[in-house]
């Protein structure tokens, strides 16, 4: 097809004659002729895919869950081995190499077809405060600890001011707040 494609450039955009291009490509005028002038393209040569993971459900079922994982975050979706071993808990016959071979035959028929990510990446207007949550790790006499840490911040260009709190506010945010304003 490439070959195809570079005699029909040859010919109509760099104004090659046929004895130009069948001495370029070292092929035959009347193949060069053939392709330069006429119509006709190649047939693609298609195999039909054959085997337990397309003749039976299986090929079904992981399809289904290739397109669920693609919805979800790359770090929480699925590996090939679970893939294998959630079939294998139905009665699955084959291989982990059939389940692999498979997996990498959907993902390059079906990357078009898929969203490019699971989630949107939600953006905020800047405030003139801004209260985030999160963990710090701190070392403590010796040790590492985790600490929920809550960080105001007043003006994006300056750093944070971080204080430590030994506890997790959940659902009450106002009486941390007002400590934080009053510092």
């Amino acid at each position: 097809m490439a070959d195809i494609n570079t005699i029909k450039n040859l010919r109509n955009n760099h104004d090659k004659s046929i004895n130009e291009i069948a001495t370029t490509l070292d092929i035959n005028w009347r193949t060069a002729k053939k392709y330069a002038d006429g119509l006709v393209l190649p047939e693609k040569n298609l195999k039909k895919k054959v085997g337990m993971m397309y003749d039976e459900d299986w090929g079904d079922i992981v399809s289904l869950w290739l397109e669920e994982d693609y919805r979800l975050p790359k770090k929480k979706r699925r590996t090939n081995k679970n893939y294998f071993e959630g079939l294998e808990t139905i009665g699955f016959k084959g291989s982990y190499r059939t389940v692999c071979n498979f997996v990498h035959d959907w993902k390059s028929s079906h990357h078009h077809d898929l969203p490019s990510a699971g989630y949107e990446r939600l953006e905020h207007p800047p405030a003139e405060a801004q209260l985030d949550f999160g963990t710090m790790e701190v070392e403590h006499e010796g040790s590492f600890k985790d600490v929920n840490d809550y960080r105001q911040r007043n003006v994006p260009a300056l750093p944070s001011f971080v204080p430590p709190f030994a506890m997790k506010c959940t659902s009450h945010c106002q009486p941390v707040y007002h400590l934080l304003t009053s510092v």
